[in-house]
């Protein structure tokens, strides 16, 4: 007998019919020696004339007999009959527990479409000594195709008497998970608008599928790669189907996002005037955390440095901060402006000599401002 385990599934099921050397199908005529043998759940050896057992691959003699579950692979069972006469079979399975005891399954809960299936392939032996009659059988197909895990018999009954005939096999599950793994983002910000999620860790290969999706964040191009844009923040997972055991797994990240600003405050101003040519503008802010300040101006002028918070101008005109978090790069703005004192004014008067007075005179008048 062969043994078919099927595991119970996690994400796809795995047929793996477990071929053992010794083993010997037969297609039991129950006849007075052995009308009392029923169905045995070890390997056994029902009828003398069948010879020549084998489970494997159709194009692969060597191979261990496994299949995945609605992958389109198959398995071969072929085995000889000696009598050489042409026989009726047809082959069904019995679902099993752990046990290898009858589930109380019906055929209609773990086979999807025909539970009776004949073996309409044979040919007959030529030139040998020993006539023979090849038979041989492909399974699943498309009429018949296994829904469940579990242990199975296989049994194979001459149609025309009714005898029967089993085999066992071992269906197993492979439930391989794809390796999903993203690299933790940083953050947006207001120079980094849009960060790569970088699944670069994970399974990769021909057959690896990949899928990225958000909730409450936004995609940026392509969805189907180990790699993914965003430019919103949100929750992004990556899902990858492994392509031999169809199990798919995800994992997800969170993009944040930081834009706070910080706050700026230019000063008061200053004043020009003949005994002050140059004045000092100090700007700041109350943020706290690493900041750089910059001053500005269209109409003024700036002796020196224009990247510290201090600076001297020397020009009337209007002046511009700007302080920058160095964290995010975001920045907040103020302005302020120097103007000068403005110059004294007054009128004057001439007087002009005459003959009474020979001296001429200037006169300033009140000096305002």
């Amino acid at each position: 007998m062969k043994r078919i385990f099927i595991a119970a599934p996690l994400h796809t099921l795995l047929l793996c019919f477990f071929f053992l050397s010794h083993v010997l199908l037969s297609a039991q005529n129950k006849t007075k020696e052995d009308s009392t043998v029923g169905i045995q759940y070890t390997d056994f050896v029902y009828k003398k004339s069948i010879k020549t057992i084998q489970l494997h691959a159709p194009d692969f003699e060597l191979s261990q007999p496994i299949i995945q579950m609605n992958s389109g692979e198959t398995l071969k069972l072929g085995f000889d009959d000696l009598s050489a006469e042409l026989e009726n079979y047809s082959y069904t399975f019995i679902h099993c527990n752990a046990n290898w005891e009858p589930s109380d399954l019906m055929s209609s809960e773990f086979i999807d479409g025909f539970a009776d299936n004949s073996m309409t392939e044979y040919h007959y032996s030529r030139n040998t000594i020993q006539k023979y009659i090849h038979y041989n059988a492909t399974f699943p197909t498309n009429s018949t195709r296994f829904t469940k895990s579990g242990n199975y018999i296989l049994n194979i009954t001459n149609i025309d008497n009714g005898c029967i005939s089993a085999d066992t096999a071992v269906v197993s599950t492979d439930y391989t998970l794809p390796v999903v793994q993203i690299a933790p983002p940083l953050p947006l910000t207001c120079v980094q608008k849009t960060i790569a999620l970088n699944g670069a860790g994970s399974s990769s290969g021909t057959g690896f599928t990949y899928q990225w999706s958000t909730i409450g964040g936004q995609i940026q191009g392509a969805t189907g790669t180990l790699s993914a844009i965003a430019d919103a923040p949100g929750l992004y997972r990556l899902k990858i189907t492994h392509p031999v055991s169809g199990c798919v797994d995800s994992a997800a990240v969170t993009v944040l996002q930081d834009i706070t600003p910080p706050d700026a405050e230019a000063g008061p101003g200053g004043l020009l005037h003949c005994n002050q040519l140059q004045a000092s503008l100090t700007g700041s802010s109350t943020t706290t955390g690493p900041l750089s300040y910059s001053w500005a101006t269209t109409s003024g002028n700036i002796a020196g440095n224009s990247n510290t918070a201090t600076i001297l101008a020397n020009k009337i005109g209007t002046y511009v901060l700007t302080v920058t978090r160095q964290s995010n790069g975001c920045t907040a703005t103020d302005q302020t402006n120097i103007s000068s004192v403005p110059l004294p004014d007054f009128v004057s008067s001439v007087e002009q000599p005459d003959c009474l007075d020979p001296l001429g005179r200037i006169v300033f008048g009140a000096v305002t401002g």
